[in-house]
């Protein structure tokens, strides 16, 4: 017997995700990788993308969680799932986030991060994670001044 259900998944084309949402592609439409609360109602981009080089997953958690509880109105988004490093700072560039830190294996040994600019030129520095914080909070403040 030939069931028209299973023909018809057999002939069925795939849909094919690409990491974004379906609709029409205008500016408007990707304000869903945004968070909707700044003070005119308008997307305010992502503050921080993490990245974690290397097989640091889950001090990167707890240093995601950390920066969380410590910077309140910090916008964080974690990379999730594995990928080369260049593949991870593609992410953080398209994500429009205004900072990326990077924790590498050495960098979590000594308690540290990379801190790297992605939209002003600025060197990028490595420094404590509690200095880290400090800076966090000053560009939070900055970013919701103006």
């Amino acid at each position: 017997l030939c069931r028209p259900d299973l023909q018809h998944r057999r002939f069925r084309a795939r849909p094919r995700h690409r990491g974004r949402q379906s609709g029409p592609r205008d500016c408007e439409s990707d304000q869903w990788w945004f968070a909707q609360d700044g003070a005119d109602g308008r997307a305010r981009p992502r503050d921080v993308y993490l990245v974690a080089a290397g097989d640091v997953q889950v001090q990167a958690l707890v240093l995601g969680e950390t920066l969380r509880s410590e910077c309140p109105g910090l916008r964080l988004q974690s990379h999730c799932g594995g990928g080369s490093f260049k593949s991870q700072m593609k992410k953080a560039d398209k994500s429009s986030a205004v900072i990326a830190l990077i924790l590498g294996e050495n960098e979590a040994a000594n308690g540290e991060v990379t801190v790297k600019f992605l939209r002003v030129e600025q060197p990028q520095q490595t420094m404590a994670i509690a200095d880290a914080i400090v800076l966090l909070n000053n560009q939070i403040l900055e970013n919701n001044g103006s």
